[in-house]
Protein backbone atom coordinates (compact mmCIF):
# COMPACT_ATOMS: atom_id res chain seq x y z
CA UNK A 1 0.00 0.00 0.00
CA UNK A 2 1.75 3.37 -0.63
CA UNK A 3 1.44 6.05 1.84
CA UNK A 4 -0.58 9.23 -0.06
CA UNK A 5 0.34 12.80 1.19
CA UNK A 6 -2.29 14.70 2.80
CA UNK A 7 -3.12 17.66 0.24
CA UNK A 8 -4.73 20.99 1.24
CA UNK A 9 -5.71 23.60 -1.35
CA UNK A 10 -5.49 27.23 -0.47
CA UNK A 11 -3.31 29.68 -2.46
CA UNK A 12 -0.10 27.06 -1.52
CA UNK A 13 -0.06 23.32 -1.90
CA UNK A 14 0.60 21.96 1.60
CA UNK A 15 2.11 18.57 1.60
CA UNK A 16 2.54 16.42 4.48
CA UNK A 17 5.15 13.23 3.74
CA UNK A 18 6.27 11.66 6.67
CA UNK A 19 5.54 14.07 9.02
CA UNK A 20 7.12 17.21 7.30
CA UNK A 21 5.45 20.11 6.28
CA UNK A 22 6.59 21.35 2.23
CA UNK A 23 4.98 24.22 0.68
CA UNK A 24 4.80 24.45 -3.49
CA UNK A 25 3.66 27.54 -4.84
CA UNK A 26 1.82 27.61 -8.07
CA UNK A 27 1.75 30.42 -9.96
CA UNK A 28 -0.50 29.22 -13.34
CA UNK A 29 0.25 30.63 -16.94
CA UNK A 30 -2.03 29.91 -20.21
CA UNK A 31 -2.86 26.37 -17.83
CA UNK A 32 0.67 25.33 -16.99
CA UNK A 33 3.13 25.96 -14.24
CA UNK A 34 5.24 28.72 -15.04
CA UNK A 35 7.11 28.62 -11.27
CA UNK A 36 7.31 26.13 -8.80
CA UNK A 37 9.40 26.62 -5.73
CA UNK A 38 9.79 23.94 -3.03
CA UNK A 39 11.69 23.96 0.44
CA UNK A 40 13.50 21.30 1.15
CA UNK A 41 11.64 18.04 -1.19
CA UNK A 42 13.12 15.20 -1.66
CA UNK A 43 13.17 13.56 -4.98
CA UNK A 44 10.91 10.77 -3.70
CA UNK A 45 8.57 13.94 -3.21
CA UNK A 46 8.46 15.23 -6.24
CA UNK A 47 5.59 13.11 -8.07
CA UNK A 48 3.52 14.54 -5.29
CA UNK A 49 3.97 18.07 -6.15
CA UNK A 50 3.44 17.27 -9.81
CA UNK A 51 0.08 15.11 -8.93
CA UNK A 52 -0.75 17.93 -6.85
CA UNK A 53 -0.23 20.92 -9.73
CA UNK A 54 -2.25 18.59 -12.06
CA UNK A 55 -5.09 18.35 -9.59
CA UNK A 56 -4.84 22.10 -8.70
CA UNK A 57 -4.84 23.41 -12.29
CA UNK A 58 -8.14 21.15 -13.22
CA UNK A 59 -9.17 19.92 -16.60
CA UNK A 60 -8.88 22.38 -19.27
CA UNK A 61 -12.21 21.98 -21.45
CA UNK A 62 -13.37 24.91 -22.90
CA UNK A 63 -15.93 27.06 -20.57
CA UNK A 64 -19.98 25.85 -22.09
CA UNK A 65 -22.19 28.60 -22.93
CA UNK A 66 -25.50 27.47 -21.97
CA UNK A 67 -28.85 28.26 -23.65
CA UNK A 68 -31.10 31.04 -22.66
CA UNK A 69 -34.72 31.04 -23.06
CA UNK A 70 -36.78 34.30 -24.06
CA UNK A 71 -40.21 32.68 -24.60
CA UNK A 72 -40.12 31.24 -28.30
CA UNK A 73 -42.01 28.23 -27.83
CA UNK A 74 -39.64 26.43 -30.64
CA UNK A 75 -36.95 26.96 -28.25
CA UNK A 76 -38.53 25.29 -25.59
CA UNK A 77 -36.98 21.83 -26.67
CA UNK A 78 -33.88 22.36 -26.96
CA UNK A 79 -33.80 24.99 -23.29
CA UNK A 80 -35.24 22.17 -21.28
CA UNK A 81 -33.12 19.55 -21.64
CA UNK A 82 -30.04 21.68 -21.62
CA UNK A 83 -30.88 22.92 -18.97
CA UNK A 84 -31.25 20.43 -16.95
CA UNK A 85 -28.43 18.20 -17.92
CA UNK A 86 -25.93 21.07 -16.95
CA UNK A 87 -27.18 22.79 -14.23
CA UNK A 88 -30.22 20.97 -12.64
CA UNK A 89 -28.42 17.41 -12.25
CA UNK A 90 -25.24 19.41 -10.52
CA UNK A 91 -27.36 22.27 -7.92
CA UNK A 92 -29.21 20.23 -5.90
CA UNK A 93 -30.56 22.84 -3.93
CA UNK A 94 -34.05 23.79 -5.48
CA UNK A 95 -33.30 27.95 -4.20
CA UNK A 96 -30.05 27.57 -6.60
CA UNK A 97 -31.59 26.00 -9.54
CA UNK A 98 -34.41 28.88 -9.30
CA UNK A 99 -31.35 31.40 -9.41
CA UNK A 100 -29.85 29.81 -12.26
CA UNK A 101 -33.55 29.24 -14.04
CA UNK A 102 -34.14 33.12 -14.40
CA UNK A 103 -30.26 33.91 -15.35
CA UNK A 104 -30.65 31.98 -18.05
CA UNK A 105 -33.98 33.04 -18.90
CA UNK A 106 -34.76 36.75 -20.23
CA UNK A 107 -38.00 38.61 -21.97
CA UNK A 108 -41.56 36.54 -21.46
CA UNK A 109 -40.02 33.75 -20.32
CA UNK A 110 -38.43 35.39 -17.22
CA UNK A 111 -41.65 37.52 -16.72
CA UNK A 112 -44.01 34.36 -16.48
CA UNK A 113 -41.75 32.95 -13.88
CA UNK A 114 -40.01 36.10 -11.89
CA UNK A 115 -42.80 35.90 -9.27
CA UNK A 116 -42.23 32.55 -8.17
CA UNK A 117 -39.11 33.65 -5.59
CA UNK A 118 -41.73 34.95 -3.38
CA UNK A 119 -43.62 31.17 -3.02
CA UNK A 120 -42.67 28.97 -0.12
CA UNK A 121 -39.45 27.53 -0.39
CA UNK A 122 -39.16 24.05 -1.50
CA UNK A 123 -42.02 24.87 -4.03
CA UNK A 124 -40.63 27.58 -5.76
CA UNK A 125 -37.96 26.01 -8.90
CA UNK A 126 -40.78 23.12 -9.71
CA UNK A 127 -43.23 26.12 -9.56
CA UNK A 128 -41.04 28.11 -12.01
CA UNK A 129 -40.90 25.11 -14.65
CA UNK A 130 -44.72 24.27 -14.75
CA UNK A 131 -45.01 28.06 -15.44
CA UNK A 132 -42.80 28.24 -18.43
CA UNK A 133 -43.83 24.48 -19.76
CA UNK A 134 -47.43 26.20 -19.44
CA UNK A 135 -46.75 29.31 -21.02
CA UNK A 136 -43.64 28.37 -23.66
CA UNK A 137 -43.81 24.41 -23.82
CA UNK A 138 -47.26 23.18 -24.46
CA UNK A 139 -47.47 21.03 -27.86
CA UNK A 140 -50.50 22.99 -29.75
CA UNK A 141 -47.88 26.35 -28.60
CA UNK A 142 -45.30 24.65 -30.44
CA UNK A 143 -47.22 23.80 -33.96
CA UNK A 144 -48.86 27.57 -34.17
CA UNK A 145 -45.46 28.41 -34.10
CA UNK A 146 -43.95 26.12 -36.86
CA UNK A 147 -47.06 27.13 -38.69
CA UNK A 148 -46.24 30.82 -38.32
CA UNK A 149 -42.60 30.60 -39.33
CA UNK A 150 -43.87 28.57 -42.39
CA UNK A 151 -46.21 31.05 -43.32
CA UNK A 152 -43.45 33.79 -42.91
CA UNK A 153 -41.19 31.45 -45.43
CA UNK A 154 -41.67 33.24 -49.06
CA UNK A 155 -40.96 30.85 -51.37
CA UNK A 156 -39.44 32.01 -54.98
CA UNK A 157 -40.25 29.61 -57.98
CA UNK A 158 -36.48 27.42 -58.96
CA UNK A 159 -34.60 29.08 -55.65
CA UNK A 160 -33.18 26.08 -54.77
CA UNK A 161 -32.02 27.74 -50.95
CA UNK A 162 -35.54 28.71 -50.46
CA UNK A 163 -36.40 25.28 -51.08
CA UNK A 164 -34.02 23.76 -48.66
CA UNK A 165 -34.92 26.11 -46.00
CA UNK A 166 -38.52 25.19 -46.79
CA UNK A 167 -37.58 21.59 -46.60
CA UNK A 168 -35.62 21.84 -43.12
CA UNK A 169 -38.97 23.80 -41.58
CA UNK A 170 -41.07 21.22 -42.28
CA UNK A 171 -39.00 18.54 -41.16
CA UNK A 172 -37.94 19.55 -37.49
CA UNK A 173 -38.74 17.90 -34.71
CA UNK A 174 -41.54 19.84 -32.75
Amino acid sequence: MVDVPDVSFTDQVNLVPQGRLESAEFHANRGQTRNLQREGTTQDEEPWIRIADAIRQGPTLPKIDLFSFAGDPLKFSEFGPNFKDNIESQIYDDSQRLTRLLAHCSGKAKEAIRSCVSLPVGTRYDKAWRTLKQNFGQPYMVAEAYIRRLQQKQLKKAEASSLMEFSKCLTMKI
